[in-house]
């Protein structure tokens, strides 16, 4: 990795050269969503998904800590302690994450593909797990006043093709209950 000072920053390449800048924050927060429901849904331990997550981003942009993404887990589970969310918590995230990835603001929905597509990196760092929760919150308090960009049923990164590579790194996150062991003899 050769590291590049310019402008008062710092940047990194990766191994091919190809100049590797930051996550965006909408990228980050559809990822700590998805790494709070595969805990939910899959009673794996928090660190498991972000784990993955954190290794699949880190390849596309500048390094995403586990640290990172399990401290902003984190903070989302204990906000969705706090509001008693409970059983409409990994509906709520699903949507919040739907809502985060098509959608640049309640009024434009984000452009993938052509000449003036979204871009898939920042040059500036501007995810945090405070800006995550943040976000969720104005997207939970939205949708119990009814206003939120409803998601659609069953929608999760491993789902979406717009951004394959985002795609591959979901569906390896993802984990799946072998349903042998629910089977009795």
């Amino acid at each position: 990795m050769i590291l590049l000072i310019c402008a008062n920053t710092i940047a990194s390449k990766d191994s091919d050269g190809v100049l590797k800048k930051y996550c965006p924050i909408w990228v980050y927060d559809c990822v700590v969503a998805q790494s709070v429901s595969d805990f939910i849904l899959y009673g794996v331990d928090l660190a498991q998904p972000c784990r993955k997550f954190a290794g699949g981003l880190s390849e596309l942009f500048e390094e995403v800590s586990i640290e990172e993404l399990v401290r902003a887990s984190e903070l989302v589970v204990q906000f969705l302690v706090e509001e008693n969310v409970n059983e409409n918590s990994t509906d709520l995230l699903c949507n919040f994450s739907y809502y985060r990835f098509h959608f640049a603001s309640k009024k434009t929905r984000r452009k993938f593909g052509g000449i003036f597509g979204t871009k898939l990196s920042d040059g500036v760092r501007e995810y945090s797990g405070n800006e995550t929760l943040k976000n969720l919150k104005a997207y939970y308090y939205e949708t119990r006043s009814e206003v939120a960009i409803a998601g659609s049923p069953g929608w999760s990164l491993a789902t979406q093709t717009e951004i394959p590579d985002l795609q591959e790194i979901a569906k390896n996150s993802s984990f799946q209950v072998n349903p042998m062991i629910y089977l009795e003899y």
